[in-house]
């Protein structure tokens, strides 16, 4: 028993050096190893353009800044412009949620994974950029997907366009991708897609128009489409109008209607 509690307070001490949190210039870190370090909650702190660096020093040690925190920026009001250096790999869940003035962010290569809900509520963003080279993600037109795009990521809900056409190459658009884009109107869905997510066609207040050009009805859950209109014409190809009308999700749209041209 006590050769375990030996071994119990020996794991606790050596957690315990690397749980520190400390600030440089104004941003709070939390080390995450003896020479690593994530960006912490800022408590909605910080207005204007920030610059993440890519190196801190704390009591005489130097730490790289390997990563963004779960809700590191939550509720930044006054937040307009990040700068994420090249040395960050992650961005936590809900790391910029409700910075309603963020306006563009940019990836670099380093970037491997990227939290849910990172831009929830980032009403002003309207373009998402990644290094050519980043190998996990990619930018088209400003909207998130996977390297391979066939995975939809997140559309920026200030992205310039009231007409959005989803490629042929997707398969799937992920969870929260389009919810609460204003700007919205008229929605093209490639042929190739199976798979919609969680809220990702949600509070789509000023959509008009939803296209489906699979003639599989995709795959949706149960609040896909929560919070926008189901009184929009869904238009689908003639052949498999039946197929929608009977598949979970779009079913709930009364106005299914035939259409014989595509995107």
């Amino acid at each position: 028993m006590k050769k375990m509690l030996s071994i119990l307070v020996f794991v606790f001490s050596v957690t315990n050096v690397f749980a520190l949190q400390f600030s440089v210039c104004g941003i709070k870190y939390n080390t995450t190893s003896e020479t690593t370090v994530e960006v912490a909650c800022q408590d909605g702190l910080f207005k204007y353009y920030v610059s993440i660096p890519a190196k801190v020093v704390n009591a005489g040690v130097s730490y790289n800044v390997t990563s963004i925190g779960d809700t590191a920026f939550i509720h930044c009001k006054e937040l307009d412009g990040m700068g994420i250096p090249p040395t960050i790999l992650s961005i936590g869940s809900r790391a910029f949620q409700d910075c309603p003035v963020l306006k563009d962010v940019y990836f670099p290569a380093s970037v491997t994974s990227i939290g849910e809900l990172a831009f929830l509520y980032c009403y002003s963003l309207g373009y998402i950029d990644v290094e050519q080279t980043n190998q996990i993600y990619s930018s088209n037109d400003g909207v998130l997907f996977d390297k391979s795009q066939r995975t939809l990521i997140f559309f920026p809900p200030n992205h310039d366009g009231h007409t959005y056409s989803i490629s042929d190459k997707v398969a799937d658009i992920q969870d929260y991708a389009f919810v609460g884009s204003q700007f919205l109107t008229s929605l093209f869905i490639g042929s190739s897609v199976l798979h919609i997510g969680h809220f990702a066609l949600g509070y789509l207040e000023n959509l008009k128009y939803i296209y489906c050009w699979s003639d599989i009805p995709p795959i949706t859950c149960n609040d896909t489409f929560e919070g926008t209109s189901k009184s929009i014409p869904i238009n689908v190809v003639t052949s498999v109008m039946a197929a929608y009308k009977k598949a979970e999700g779009w079913k709930d749209f009364p106005n299914i209607v035939s259409s014989t041209s595509s995107n």
